[in-house]
This record gives structure tokens, sequence and C-alpha cells, in this order.
């Protein structure tokens, strides 16, 4: 009824412009009928107002399930976050880390390589012994990552 302008009935045949459509009013017919119906009172009254207690009972329980339904549901939004994070720390070390760490025993390799081609027989021997000591500890390196040593110079 809301795309209809100056209609006053809804697509029920009910009178929009009613005011019972704007305020909630109890019916003063069903109030009486409620207090003097033996049954109902027998409900509201009997053993001191058991219904509202039975009631009260009944929401509490709700309310209690509600809160721990809630618990449950924030304890494994924290455990998603936890496993998002350390996913995220484990990529990057994975990824970034561990890719620029292989990727300098590369560099170290084509070193060697280069290392390898100089005329080492024009050098003193103290000099080659220092060149090639450069590269023990990258051996040790890459034989704790499971790569392939360098080949010896």
């Amino acid at each position: 009824w809301a795309d209809c302008e100056g209609c006053s009935y809804d697509e029920r045949g009910r009178n929009v412009s009613d005011e019972t459509f704007m305020r909630v009013a109890p019916r003063r017919e069903r109030i009486t009928m409620v207090q003097e119906d033996a049954d109902m009172q027998f409900l509201l009254n009997n053993l001191e107002g058991d219904l509202y207690v039975g009631l009260n009972h009944i929401q509490d329980l709700f309310l209690e399930e509600v809160h721990h339904m809630l618990e449950i549901a924030h304890f494994e939004n924290e455990m998603l976050f936890s496993v998002y994070a350390l996913m995220l720390i484990l990529g990057w070390y994975f990824v970034v880390f561990r890719s620029a760490r292989l990727g300098t025993l590369a560099e170290v390799t084509m070193a060697k390589g280069f290392v390898s081609y100089m005329p080492l027989h024009t050098m003193a021997s103290s000099e080659i012994s220092c060149i090639t000591n450069m590269f023990k500890e990258v051996d040790h390196e890459a034989e704790t990552l499971n790569e392939p040593a360098a080949r010896p110079v």
C-alpha cells in the first residue's frame, strides 16, 4: 500500500487509515473473559503463580543457551583468526624468507663458478686459500637446507 498514494485499503481489504493499526491496545472483552474463565484462573493463580515462574525459567534457559552459543561462536571466531594469522606468518616465511635464502645460495653457487674460472695458477697459495675458505660456511648451510653443495674449487 506504500506504492498507492491516497489509498486507504491494503491488499487484504483492511482500512489502513484506521488508528488500530497505529497503536496496540488490549481488547477489553478478552481481559474480562480471561478474568472470568475458570481454566485461565487456574493456570494464572494455581500453585502461587506457577505459570509465571515456569515462563521465567524457560526465558532463563533460553537466555543461557543464547549466551552459550555466542560464547562458542566467539571462541570459533578467535580460533579462525588465529589460524589465519598463523597461515600468514608461515606463508611469509616459506614464500619470502626461504625463497630469498635459496636465491642467495644460488648466487653463491654462481660466484663459485666465476671463481673457478679465475686463473688461480697465477696467484699465491695464501690468496687461493683465502678465496676457497670464503665458501666453506656456505657449503655447510647448503647441506642443512638439503641443497646440493657447490662443487669444490
